[in-house]
């Protein structure tokens, strides 16, 4: 993998500890992010000149009804939520506290 997606990988991945369990970097057979979300299921994610991608789901089954993420997210944050509405409603949560600290502050 690239030096500066190398980076991104670790950069972006500690950047989202408040909306994941857990997370660690696999580097064989290709380096990625193994990914624990809120909700017990474990992703692993790679990032490419493409974009954000989920390479692993387990498991893999999706409920009948909802459709399936797109496979390449512009960002970490676009394929977390789009794999994990806890973390959405913890991403949304975040975003509240912080405006109302800037409320606050006025």
């Amino acid at each position: 993998m690239d030096q500066d997606l190398s980076k991104e990988l670790r950069r972006a991945l500690g950047e989202q500890e408040f909306g994941i369990k857990s997370y660690t970097i696999q580097e064989t057979p290709y380096e990625c992010g193994v990914v624990e979300l809120l909700e017990g299921r474990t992703i692993q994610v790679r990032v490419s000149e493409r974009g954000w991608e989920v390479v692993e789901d387990r498991p893999t089954a999706i409920p009948l009804g909802l459709p399936r993420p797109p496979k390449c997210h512009e960002t970490l944050d676009n394929l977390l939520r789009s794999h994990s509405p806890m973390y959405a409603e913890k991403e949304a949560e975040r975003l509240r506290e912080k405006l109302n600290t800037l409320l606050e502050r006025e």
